[in-house]
């Protein structure tokens, strides 16, 4: 492992995290006062104005108790008609005052003269009431009133059509002149001796204090809103420089790591997620430091593997021997870096050919070191012998004292005699010999027993070592192959299976020797794809021609 490039931006200008903190903790904070400001103004504004409303009736009905009939003959009125028709042209001009000096009595203008300071007094007595009157029974004419002169104003700010007896309505008040207040209208009936309608009291109700009160409260919350916000954003800051110190001494060790240095070691300041934090970036300063030494390693490792896999390259023929009437080839893929299957053709006393395969536990270089070892053996004792089951048998006493427990190898060797076209056979735990018959175009497996060199030193090995002939009419063909090759995993999923490479084979059969291992290893090639060799893919045939 190469050091750890360090980064160009190591120091990098912009903002702290801690400001970052405070500023959305601040942000936060602002929103929701601004909907908490926002909630509250519509709870008071409606608190405030409901209250003025109940105030406004409240009153309303209070002074619905004054006395009616006191103003029944009040300029103004239905009374009024009654004037003799001869004279009314004349009453109809006149004033207020004249129609009182005129009609009214003295005790009717002591009474009248009572009610109004009544309605005054009423008014004077509370002060959030501007104005009072008395209206008539069809609400068109007013009876009495205190305000100035008869001459203020009212509007309501919505047109109403309310034929309730007793209700309260928004509106404005306009005084002579420019003022126009804001205020809340209450009526409630006024009633007759009878208990009828006579007519209806109103009482107008200042409001302007509900806009005032709700300005003024907004304003109190909004210093405290900004005071509030003041201090959550220092505070917010102080405590995000306090979370981010021990971020920042992070960074630094990071820092220095990604400089080169393993041996850094990372002290965590706190227990909580950044303290974690730190004590895993310590322990993956470990962790690389120790990849660092098995890279090292590794690297050698691999250099031996790669020597021993020239090794066992160099354990195969380079050429195949020339038999006259017969074509031989063989084909060998590994799928790592070392295998441990092997191949082999042997030149035999008395003209004839050894075929052998053969195939260590394991993988890797000791499986490499075993095979080297087994080729020694069988190259050494078939020169002298060439019976296939006296050669096992003389390699296996010499094994069995060497191999290690849980270590063996299974061979498979097949010795032709050339002038007859027989095939001798011996098999030590191996994969069976497949025959293809060109007569029938059939293939079969040749089952012969025994078991693996390595299991027993003598006895029992020599006991279950049977030699099976076989005799090749002209162009049928014999394949030796390991076991492993209907492992191979395909493109698409799956296996390729024993059946399906015997099939492989059996399509194949007729080709020469050389193009035959050629197409069938194009054919696994294929059915693979991109996938990686997952097993072993060694085998060896013989044709007669």
């Amino acid at each position: 492992m190469g050091q750890i490039p360090v980064s160009e931006g190591r120091h990098v200008k912009g903002t702290s995290l801690a400001i970052k903190l405070s500023v959305a903790i601040t942000m936060l904070v602002l929103v929701f006062m601004l909907v908490f400001a926002l909630f509250l103004r519509s709870f008071v504004h409606d608190t405030m104005r409901d209250q003025v409303i109940r105030t406004a009736k409240e009153a309303a009905r209070a002074g619905a108790q004054a006395e009616l009939a006191a103003w029944e003959l009040y300029y103004g009125t239905p009374y009024q008609g009654m004037a003799k028709a001869e004279i009314q042209a004349i009453v109809d001009q006149w004033t207020p005052e004249q129609y009182e000096n005129r009609f009214l009595t003295p005790d009717q203008r002591q009474q009248l003269e009572w009610n109004r300071k009544r309605l005054q007094r009423f008014s004077d007595e509370n002060s959030l009431i501007l104005e009072v009157d008395i209206v008539s029974q069809d609400r068109r004419t007013i009876l009495a009133t205190s305000m100035v002169g008869g001459s203020t104003k009212y509007e309501p700010t919505k047109e109403s059509a309310r034929d309730d007896d007793e209700f309260a309505e928004e509106g404005y008040l306009t005084y002579p002149g420019t003022q126009r207040l804001f205020v809340v209208r209450g009526q409630a009936p006024v009633l007759d001796k009878s208990g009828h309608v006579a007519g209806y009291f109103g009482v107008y109700i200042d409001a302007r204090n509900i806009v005032d009160a709700t300005s003024a409260f907004m304003l109190t919350v909004s210093y405290a809103a900004a005071l509030f916000i003041l201090l959550g954003a220092a505070l917010s800051f102080v405590m995000g420089r306090r979370i981010t110190r021990p971020l920042t001494k992070l960074q630094e060790d990071i820092r220095v790591v990604a400089g080169g240095d393993l041996e850094h070691h990372t002290v965590p300041h706190s227990s909580d997620e950044i303290g974690q934090l730190a004590r895993t970036f310590d322990h993956m300063t470990k962790t690389l430091r120790v990849a660092q030494e098995q890279e090292r390693e590794t690297a050698a490792a691999q250099h031996q593997m790669t020597v021993a896999g020239e090794v066992t390259d160099r354990l195969f023929p380079d050429d195949m021997p020339m038999v006259p009437g017969y074509d031989m080839g063989g084909h060998h893929e590994v799928a790592g870096a070392v295998g441990g299957e092997y191949y082999d053709v042997l030149v035999m006393d008395g003209g004839r050919i050894g075929f052998l395969i053969a195939a260590a536990s394991g993988t890797g270089i000791p499986a490499a070191m075993v095979m080297a070892m087994t080729r020694s053996y069988l190259k050494e004792v078939a020169h002298h012998e060439q019976d296939p089951g006296v050669v096992l048998r003389r390699v296996n006493e010499l094994m069995a004292g060497e191999l290690r427990e849980g270590m063996y190898v299974s061979v498979l060797l097949a010795v032709l005699d050339p002038d007859t076209g027989r095939v001798c056979v011996a098999n030590a735990g191996h994969a069976p010999l497949i025959t293809w018959r060109r007569s029938t175009g059939k293939i079969a497996a040749q089952h012969s027993e025994g078991i693996a060199l390595g299991f027993d030193s003598g006895p029992v090995f020599d006991r279950t070592l049977k030699v099976l002939d076989v005799d090749l009419e002209p162009g049928d063909r014999i394949v030796l192959l390991c076991a492993g090759v209907g492992g191979l995993q395909g493109a698409e999923g799956g296996e390729l299976g024993d059946r399906r490479f015997l099939g492989l084979i059996q399509h194949e059969a007729e080709h020469p020797s050389g193009q035959f291992v050629k197409r069938v290893a194009a054919l696994l090639a294929k059915f693979r794809g991109k996938q990686p060799l997952s097993v072993d893919v060694t085998l060896l045939t013989l044709r007669r021609q």
